[in-house]
């Protein structure tokens, strides 16, 4: 004499139910806790000129930077200043930043016209600021448009772990 599903029956069920749905929650806050737990790098590309006294560093290029006479005040060395930002839960390592042309051709190794110098130890949760020579950019811009390109270029940045980490490209002005 059965006559179907008991009471119990549907409390097992329910609890069967509430305990999958605990165990793929769980699971779920694990993958996403693991994915965040390395290293998250960033990397946006300034514009800035550099002086006796110290350097300034701007976002996107500015026009009216020409129209400010800045090189009375002692700002004349111009650079493309990456701003790394590591967002992630571990350190890492910077052991490169190149500029990469329209053209494909990319500038690399260039001593940085001040600042810290690479490999550097980025922190979790830090910023570091790398300085690319201006001046070293601009001839590899004037040979590009030369040759066909165009004056936008972008930064490629190199981690220990082989990972890169690209700028958005702009104009250099």
């Amino acid at each position: 004499m059965n006559s179907g599903p008991s009471t119990y029956d549907y409390l097992n069920l329910s609890i069967a139910i509430v305990a999958a749905f605990l165990a793929l929650t769980a699971l779920a806050w694990q993958a996403w806790a693991w994915l965040l737990s390395g290293p998250r790098v960033t990397a946006e590309m300034k514009w800035g000129l550099l002086g006796a006294g110290g350097g300034l560093v701007s976002g996107p290029p500015r026009a009216d930077w020409r129209s400010v006479d800045l090189a009375t005040q002692g700002f004349t060395d111009p650079v493309v200043a990456v701003e790394i930002r590591n967002k992630g839960r571990t350190p890492t390592t910077v052991t490169g930043a190149a500029v990469r042309y329209s053209n494909g051709i990319q500038l690399t190794g260039t001593a940085p016209p001040a600042g810290d110098v690479l490999p550097h130890r980025l922190e979790a949760h830090s910023t570091f600021t790398y300085l690319i020579d201006g001046g070293h950019v601009g001839q590899g811009i004037r040979a590009t448009v030369r040759t066909g390109g165009t004056r936008r270029i972008h930064v490629i940045v190199t981690l220990a772990t082989g990972k890169t980490v690209q700028t958005n490209a702009a104009d250099f002005v």
